[in-house]
C-alpha cells in the first residue's frame, strides 16, 4: 500500500500510543501506560489510537497503514485491521 505524497505529509509517522477523551490526548509508549495516568476506571471510554510525528491523533485502523507505509510494523498482532501498540516499536 502506497500513500501518496499529501497523505504522507499530513500525518508523518507513528511516534505513540494515544488515547483522547473530552478533547485531552494521553500519550505513551503503550495504550497500558496511557490509561495509568487517570485514576482506574476514568479512560474507559477513552478513544484509542496513535499520535504522528505532526502531532495528529488517528484511529488504530488509520495507524496501521501510516505504519505499513513507513514500514514500522515490526510483528503484527491480531487483529489484523488495526494497529496495536505491540506491533510496532516505540521509543
Amino acid at each position: 500500500m502506497i500513500l501518496d505524497n499529501y497523505y504522507d505529509k499530513k500525518y508523518g509517522k507513528i511516534i505513540a500510543s494515544a488515547l483522547r477523551k473530552n478533547g485531552n490526548i494521553y500519550v505513551g509508549r503503550t495504550h497500558a501506560e496511557c490509561f495509568k495516568q487517570e485514576p482506574i476506571g476514568v479512560l474507559r471510554d477513552a478513544k484509542q489510537g496513535f499520535l504522528t510525528d505532526t502531532k495528529l491523533f488517528v484511529s488504530r485502523k488509520k495507524a496501521l497503514r501510516i505504519a505499513k507505509h513507513y514500514k514500522q510494523v515490526v510483528r503484527k498482532h491480531p487483529p489484523y485491521n488495526e494497529l496495536l501498540s505491540e506491533d510496532i516499536n516505540l521509543i
